[in-house]
């Protein structure tokens, strides 16, 4: 009987050992590899790599959720352009200023839509697409009826839509636009 006493005891003792070694090997707590792992999935590179102080990763993840993921993919896209890309991000993407960015983003749509449709009218030289872009910053939709005008009775519309718009331009800044020619030196 004591045999049977002690071979029970031993494997006893050897299913609790081994319990122990199998609850420990199955915790609920994640390494710190598989923590950063699952933490960094849902930011995109993109935006991720535009973050200097990781600790901000929470703000962003919120942002996500409220549904500003194409709008954080578009401003490290404008942010990459930039001379401090991270620095600039940082500033367009904080709290005091997001709603003057998702204005900005609005705004940005807005102008890009409409060079479009001026580049669409008049055909522009590749070294001066620039210039559209400012004319339609400025001027704002002054630029498509420039650009309609061009097209219409220009011989030369680029040239045509860049005098309607450097004109416009000189009156909206308050005043008629002055030029200087050879009998007006001063």
């Amino acid at each position: 009987m004591s045999e049977s006493l002690a071979s029970v005891l031993v494997s006893r003792k050897a299913s609790i050992e081994l319990e122990r070694v199998n609850t420990n090997t199955t915790s609920i707590e994640l390494a710190q590899s598989q923590t950063q792992q699952a933490s960094t999935l849902d930011i995109p590179k993109e935006v991720d790599t535009l973050i200097d102080n990781k600790l901000y990763r929470n703000k962003f993840r919120y942002l996500i959720k409220q549904g500003y993921l194409s709008q954080l993919l578009e401003l490290a896209a404008i942010a990459r352009q930039k001379d401090a890309p991270s620095r600039w991000f940082a500033v367009a993407t904080a709290k005091a200023n997001w709603q003057a960015t998702l204005k900005f983003l609005s705004e940005l749509r807005r102008v890009r839509q409409t060079a479009a449709e001026v580049l669409r009218r008049i055909n522009v030289p590749t070294d001066s697409i620039k210039a559209v872009y400012k004319a339609c910053w400025k001027l704002r939709d002054t630029v498509a009826r420039h650009a309609v005008t061009a097209s219409e009775i220009g011989r030369d519309p680029f040239r045509l839509f860049c005098w309607l718009c450097y004109s416009s331009a000189g009156t909206a800044a308050g005043g008629q636009a002055s030029y200087r020619t050879a009998d007006n030196t001063a």
